[in-house]
C-alpha cells in the first residue's frame, strides 16, 4: 500500500498506539487514578513539603542550588541537561517545549522571589493543580544530579523535573520518575495526553521527514529514539533506550535533527548541544521510532514559523 503524507491528517491516519482516553483528557495512563482532595491541594501548594527521594538514584539527597531560570533570556533546549536521574523522556519533552513553546514554559512557572517556585500542572482528571517547590534539588557533594543548565546551575527544567516528583508523591503514577514515558510527562503541564507512535522501520526516510515536519509545524511534541546504539551520525553516536527531541536541522541535507537530553552525544565535545543531524544514509533512519504528543494548553504559544534549532554559545 502506497501511503502519502500530504497533511497532518495523513500523519494521524497512518499512526498506531494512540494514548487518548475516553475518561480523562490526560491519556490512558492516567485513567482511574487518585482524585485530588482539598488536603492534596494544600500539601502540593506548600513549597516546604518535599517529595520523596528516588530509589533509583539512592546516592542523591536534597541540596540547595542557585536557580537561574532562563540563562539565555528565554527557555531553550540547552537549558535541559540530564545527569544521574533516568528520566530522559521527561527531559526530551522539556527540550521540545523550549524549542516550540518557550513562552508557555514562562507562563506556567511563577518565581516567588524567595527561592520557591509555583508550577501550574494538571491532575489525573485534567483539572488544574498548583505545585510549589523549594530550590532544594537532588545532588551530591560533587555537584547537581538533577537536570541542570550548562554550568551545573538549576534552571526552569530543574524546577519542572522536581515538580513532577512532587506531583507523583501524591498521585503515585510514576513514584520513581526513572523511565517515565514522554506521553506521561507532557500532559502534566499541557493537560492533554493524546499521542501516537511510529515504530522503527515503518516509514521510509522521506516519509519520516514529512511526518516530523508536518507534526512540528502543527505544534506537536515529537520524541523518538534509536533501537541500535553506537551508530555514527557525524562525529556523534546514537544511544539506545534513550529519548531524543525532534527538531528542524540547520543542515539542509539532513532529514531532521534529534537532540540528546544529555546535552552532548558520545564522541563529541558537546558544543553541538547533543544535536544529531540525521541523514538519509540507509543505516540510521530505519532504527528510529517516533512518539508524537498533542500540545494541549501549549498550542497557543507555538513559536512560528518553526525553525531549525541553533544552540546558543556558552
Amino acid at each position: 500500500v502506497v501511503v502519502s503524507f500530504d497533511s497532518f491528517e495523513d500523519v494521524v491516519a497512518n499512526a498506531t498506539h494512540f494514548t487518548a482516553s475516553a475518561s480523562t483528557p490526560m491519556g490512558n495512563h492516567y485513567e482511574n487514578k487518585h482524585v485530588t482532595t482539598d488536603a492534596d491541594r494544600v500539601w502540593l501548594s506548600t513549597a516546604s513539603n518535599e517529595p520523596a527521594l528516588l530509589p533509583s538514584a539512592a546516592s542523591y539527597t536534597w541540596r540547595n542550588y542557585p536557580v537561574n531560570l532562563y540563562p539565555f533570556g528565554d527557555p531553550v533546549p540547552a537549558d535541559v541537561n540530564q545527569h544521574g536521574i533516568g528520566d530522559c523522556s521527561a527531559l526530551a519533552v522539556f527540550a521540545s517545549m523550549a524549542y516550540l513553546f518557550p513562552d508557555f514554559i514562562k507562563s506556567i512557572i511563577t518565581d516567588n522571589g524567595d527561592g520557591t517556585f509555583v508550577v501550574d500542572m494538571y491532575d489525573p482528571q485534567g483539572d488544574p493543580v498548583e505545585v510549589a517547590i523549594t530550590s532544594l534539588f537532588l545532588g551530591t557533594a560533587s555537584g547537581i544530579g538533577a537536570a541542570s543548565g550548562k554550568v551545573g546551575e538549576a534552571t526552569w527544567a530543574t524546577v519542572l523535573e522536581k515538580a513532577i516528583m512532587k506531583w507523583n508523591y501524591i498521585y503515585q503514577v510514576n513514584p520513581d520518575i526513572w523511565g517515565i514515558g514522554s506521553e506521561h510527562v507532557a500532559p502534566l503541564f499541557t493537560g492533554e495526553g493524546n499521542s501516537f507512535a511510529y515504530y522503527p522501520g515503518t516509514l521510509i526516510p522521506s516519509d519520516m521527514k514529512k511526518v516530523a515536519s508536518l507534526s512540528l509545524d502543527n505544534g506537536m511534541i515529537v520524541i523518538g529514539g534509536f533501537n541500535i546504539g553506537g551508530l555514527y551520525v557525524g562525529s556523534g553516536q546514537t544511544v539506545t533506550a534513550h529519548a531524543y527531541s525532534f527538531m528542524y536541522s540547520t543542515d539542509s541535507n539532513a532529514l531532521f535533527s534529534m537532540r540528546n537530553p544529555w546535552g552532548y552525544s558520545p564522541g563529541t565535545d558537546g558544543k553541538e548541544d547533543g544535536i544529531l543531524n540525521i541523514a538519509d544514509d540507509g543505516v540510521v533512519p530505519p532504527t528510529i521510532d517516533m512518539r508524537i504528543i498533542y500540545p494541549g494548553a501549549a498550542a497557543k504559544y507555538l513559536k512560528t514559523p518553526v525553525a531549525p534549532y541553533v544552540p546558543p554559545v556558552w
